[in-house]
């Protein structure tokens, strides 16, 4: 089910899409009250007092969480998620399919270590392959996409591709 979608150029930083967001929302949703309080679940990206103003003038309570949250990840994970990924021999990537949720939570949890918890800068975020998914540019200057295959609110595949060959066209987006 959609819920809202608003896009924008690369480059644009996020918390900037908040109130176009919210305002895009579709349907109906009962007021929040005392008893029955409405959060919006946000990444630390999101940490910023604009953005909890915007969030509670909609009504919602702003929960912010820490980068490399692996709870919120299992959440999303389905039990038999799929991570693929493409190298192309000349990157690093996994060379078989990695399948279950709780190795794939380690490959992220690995790649977050590896990059020290440093966040890569996001080129693209947006439609990948016809999926939910973004552009970054990784250490060593390789570009990765990545999109989700989500059903049922739910990440069934990653898709990574780090391959230079596919990526070619991407390029451009470095120049942005």
């Amino acid at each position: 089910m959609q819920v809202a979608i608003v896009v924008d150029g690369a480059n644009r930083h996020d918390m900037k899409l908040v109130k176009a967001t919210l305002q895009a929302l579709q349907g109906d949703r009962p007021p929040p009250t005392a008893t029955h309080p409405q959060g919006l679940c946000l990444g630390k990206g999101y940490d910023y007092d604009e953005v909890r103003a915007i969030v509670a003038e909609f009504g919602f309570t702003a929960h912010i969480r820490a980068c490399g949250d692996l709870q919120m990840l299992q959440r999303i994970l389905a039990a038999d998620v799929v991570a693929y990924t493409d190298g192309g021999g000349k990157v690093l990537a996994a060379i078989k399919p990695i399948y279950g949720q709780a190795k794939v939570m380690r490959m992220f949890a690995g790649l977050a270590r590896r990059a020290g918890q440093a966040k890569p800068p996001l080129l693209y975020q947006g439609i990948v392959n016809g999926m939910a998914g973004f552009v970054t540019l990784e250490p060593q200057n390789v570009l990765q996409s990545t999109a989700f295959d989500i059903e049922n609110g739910r990440i069934v595949a990653v898709y990574i591709v780090r391959n230079p060959d596919k990526l070619r066209h991407m390029r451009v987006l470095l120049d942005q």
